[in-house]
């Protein structure tokens, strides 16, 4: 009997250790969740950022070439105008093709909400 009620004093010595144990790792498992959570929302907000400025470069670009366009239209000969119209036309859907490319952004779908600033 007395060994039955030392097993038992044993055993629940043991489980209350454990428990403790476990209290312990719990927290730490806790604070590592935060601090990952927090590169996470930092990460997403460098992926928003980055694909707005993708955006605004692509925009740059087609309006230098809009730009570009521009002058070259300024420069082209008078004399025919069957040939200069297919090279407008040509040059025009080059830019509406790039002015497609800057309608399509990469990242903002896959995101599902990104932070509005730097988590600190």
């Amino acid at each position: 009997m007395f060994k039955q009620l030392y097993d038992l004093i044993k055993q629940l010595l043991s489980l209350a250790r454990e428990t403790q144990q476990n209290k312990a790792e719990i927290k730490e498992l806790r604070q590592e969740l935060k601090e990952l959570t927090a590169v996470v929302q930092r990460l997403a907000y460098e992926i928003h950022r980055v694909s707005e400025n993708e955006g605004h470069e692509r925009e740059k670009l087609a309006l230098r070439l809009e730009n570009e366009l521009l002058k070259f239209e300024r420069r082209l000969p008078s004399g025919n105008p069957k040939r200069k119209r297919r090279k407008l036309m040509q040059l025009d859907a080059h830019h509406n093709q790039l002015q497609k490319s800057t309608s399509n952004t990469v990242f903002t779908d896959c995101l599902v909400a990104a932070p509005a600033g730097p988590q600190r």
